[in-house]
């Protein structure tokens, strides 16, 4: 699986930068730091690479994982990487170091999609197991939030202004949910739209 850069506000010299042997399988999650200076890829293949944009070239891999990594974030400080398997566990690491600092447990399936909630001290994971996940980013309790889905709850988006967090469960469902403005930070409430 080869990554390419490309400079998309440049018209002349936009040739891609490519990045060689970037995964072995199939590339799932790409994602630049807020700061622009990296670029994580998730793959199949178990890691989770972190890439020198201005160099294009590999800072640093970042290996624990058992399963297919199936989604990668960066928190808002551009100093960690959050990262998400099949094998039930998000992981927590240092871009210094490329340690894992954490592992959180709490699925019962597939965990395909992170999430830091805007303007919180949340991270949310969506699972196979048809629920998302609420992890306090202080002391890293764990909220398991059941959803009416029948399907795989494979991603989610939130919108920083208006509150609402949309879902996508299996591939024609997407469920959106408002904010509890009452709630100092968000829960996941009462479901108020389905489109299909």
């Amino acid at each position: 699986m080869q990554i390419s850069f490309h400079q998309l506000q440049r018209q002349d010299d936009n040739a891609p930068v490519p990045m060689t042997r970037a995964h072995s399988k199939c590339v799932n999650s790409l994602v630049f730091s807020d700061d622009e200076r990296f670029l994580a890829s998730a793959s199949c293949d178990k890691t989770v690479k972190l890439w020198a944009v201005e160099r294009g070239e590999l800072f640093r891999t970042l290996e624990g994982h058992q399963d297919c990594v199936t989604s990668v974030i960066f928190s808002p400080d551009s100093k960690t990487v959050v990262s998400a398997s099949c094998d039930r566990t998000v992981k927590i690491w240092d871009i210094d170091t490329g340690e894992c600092s954490r592992t959180l447990k709490g699925h019962q399936d597939c965990v395909t999609s992170v999430m830091f909630l805007p303007g919180t001290k949340q991270l949310v994971s969506a699972s196979c197991d048809n629920t998302v996940g609420i992890w306090n980013t202080e002391s890293w309790s764990f909220i398991r939030v059941a959803l009416d889905h029948q399907n795989c709850d494979s991603a989610f988006a939130r919108s920083a202004g208006l509150g609402y967090t949309a879902f996508v469960s299996g591939e024609t469902s997407i469920k959106l949910r408002g904010a509890d403005s009452s709630q100092r930070e968000p829960t996941l409430p009462e479901e108020l739209a389905i489109t299909t």
